[in-house]
């Protein structure tokens, strides 16, 4: 939800985010700043220095963040296999609130 509101909203720092992801979850600024940090150590987001604030930004648009995603669920879980995990999601397809 944090990657979310910055590819909408653009630059925030970590009080604006809390804002933003507000009407969805409350979280608390201590969680808000951790997930920031998290993903700052991961390279996903930038951080620039405005007066006394600091404010992030992303580093991946929304698709090269959701291409960087799949291939990893997909090494991971299906052996490299896009059409193994393809094939996979068709099995969900109909299953739709059943448990596996």
């Amino acid at each position: 939800m944090v990657l979310q509101c910055l590819w909408t909203g653009g630059p925030m720092t970590v009080r604006q985010l809390v804002e933003a992801l507000r009407p969805r979850r409350r979280l608390a600024y201590t969680t808000v700043l951790t997930i920031v940090q998290v993903l700052l150590r991961k390279g996903w987001l930038r951080r620039m220095r405005i007066g006394r604030a600091d404010r992030y930004q992303t580093v991946l648009d929304a698709a090269e963040a959701r291409r960087m995603i799949l291939r990893t669920v997909i090494d991971r879980y299906f052996d490299g296999s896009a059409a193994g995990m393809s094939s996979h999601l068709k099995t969900l397809d109909g299953a739709q609130g059943q448990p596996e």
